[in-house]
């Protein structure tokens, strides 16, 4: 993975960099001002409903 990451900083020299640093800082920009939003506690009760169902999965019938 290290390696992976130095040929992409290598190929991608100066402004290329620049912009996968932009990108990931207006990325990390949404998640926050969604996070501390009124929505942002509606998106983790829905994401941990799921991801409850995911790892606990009801019970089959008993009959079935």
């Amino acid at each position: 993975m290290r390696s992976y990451l130095r040929r992409i900083f290598r190929a991608e020299r100066g402004q290329g960099v620049i912009e996968y640093v932009g990108i990931l800082a207006i990325i990390a920009i949404i998640v926050i001002a969604v996070a501390s939003s009124p929505i942002g506690a509606t998106v983790r009760d829905a994401f941990t409903n799921q991801v409850s169902r995911i790892t606990n999965p009801p019970a089959a019938p008993a009959g079935g």
